[in-house]
């Protein structure tokens, strides 16, 4: 009672501060000029005589500082007018201010909402540097958006949750997890199913999703967990969100132009291909290109090579000369499977036992595809058009490497 009723005095007031509870933010932010408690009661002597009911009773308010000392609050507190807080005006156009806290957040049991996996990753990672690349999202003008790195960080609760829009929507306001992961405190507005389809629609447009899984690899290879022995290299197939063409209407959709058809044994698929670069003993994702369902593996087999690896697994559909010769001149092993061709009925004796000895290890590509399409439900993608689902393909790959670097880090 004593701590709401001082809020509500120093709301009228106009007053500024923060409630803390330990070293950590709390509690709103409102105006006042003296700083602790000690300061009211001997700065100003009218306030001497109320000494003895400061905290049981509300003090003098000459100045609209207070600082509260109850047995069921424990360490919590109010600064008044924190000196370290001071934020440039600039920093805060265009967004939204998130998690000053609240009263709520100040009263709430600190184990009510806790997800280890989640404080887990959390501290892994420098979140400061993607903020940096979503910067150009940020709008100078109009209303201030929702801050662009809570919403990259609730597209990958998305990704690890298997949430649509909507859903999405629904646990954030549900979920007290989600919305520390986030950053918002628990009386922050938080986005609806529209904004989010706005943001990941300006993410691919921008080529920032890209960029953000680069940097994911950057801080995981300074951590130590890209060992770079080997890379394996491999494709799948996957379904494109509109129903394929008829056969009579020729090979694309005008629902979506870039899918393509492509032949999976006997069967036909129309959709798109995901071409990935997996690193061998830490199974994190070092690069993914997608492209129309008709795009040879072959055509984008350079681009999934690193450079820095000791050795290139991959399967018989990769096998070139060039390519061959172009990885000994980088130093790199060449563990790509051999083929047969027209001038020879089967392969030699050493050629078998070579493909089989590589298969043993390139094979381990193919469980990344089934977690993609397991846990992640790739086997189609969920929007039209190339660009969007190269982003919506690097955002999965950006969660499932922080998975994996969650349990390596364990």
């Amino acid at each position: 009672m004593l701590l709401c009723f001082a809020f509500e005095r120093a709301v009228q007031s106009g007053c500024e501060g923060l409630i803390l509870r330990g070293d950590h933010r709390v509690g709103p932010v409102f105006r006042a000029s003296v700083t602790t408690l000690d300061q009211l009661h001997h700065s100003h002597p009218g306030n001497r005589r109320h000494g003895d009911q400061i905290g049981q009773g509300m003090g003098a308010l000459d100045h609209c500082a207070f600082q509260v000392h109850a047995a069921a609050l424990q360490d919590t507190k109010v600064l008044l007018n924190p000196p370290t807080l001071a934020v440039p005006v600039d920093d805060l156009m265009g967004e939204k201010r998130i998690g000053e806290g609240s009263f709520l957040d100040a009263f709430a049991n600190p184990r009510v909402g806790v997800n280890r996996r989640l404080e887990r990753i959390e501290d892994v990672f420098k979140w400061y540097r993607f903020e940096k690349l979503l910067k150009p999202l940020r709008s100078e003008v109009g209303r201030p958006g929702y801050p662009a790195l809570a919403m990259f960080k609730a597209l990958l609760l998305q990704q690890w949750y298997g949430l649509s829009d909507p859903r999405l929507e629904e646990e954030l306001l549900d979920r007290l997890s989600f919305r520390r992961f986030c950053g918002y405190s628990l009386d922050d507005e938080t986005p609806d199913e529209t904004t989010f389809v706005r943001f990941r629609a300006d993410l691919a447009e921008a080529g920032i999703a890209e960029k953000l899984f680069a940097e994911v690899n950057r801080q995981l290879e300074k951590c130590g967990l890209v060992l770079k022995t080997g890379t394996l290299i491999d494709a799948t197939l996957v379904q494109a969100a509109v129903d394929r063409p008829a056969p009579g209407d020729g090979t694309t959709s005008d629902k979506d132009p870039e899918a393509a058809f492509t032949k999976r044994g006997q069967k036909d698929l129309f959709g798109y291909k995901a071409h990935v670069a997996v690193d061998q003993g830490s199974e994190l994702i070092r690069t993914a290109v997608l492209t129309p369902a008709n795009v040879n593996e072959s055509t984008v087999a350079d681009d999934l090579i690193c450079g820095d690896e000791r050795a290139v697994y991959a399967d018989k559909a990769y096998e070139s000369k060039a390519r061959r010769q172009r990885l000994r001149q980088a130093g790199i092993k060449d563990r790509i499977m051999h083929r047969s061709h027209k001038h020879q009925d089967a392969l030699p004796h050493w050629q078998q036992v070579r493909n089989r000895l590589i298969s043993a290890t390139r094979c381990n590509v193919e469980r990344i595809f089934g977690l993609m399409k397991r846990s992640y439900g790739y086997r189609s993608v969920r929007y039209r058009g190339l660009v969007r689902n190269q982003a919506h393909l690097h955002l999965m790959c950006i969660a499932i490497n922080l998975r994996r670097a969650e349990k390596l880090l364990a």
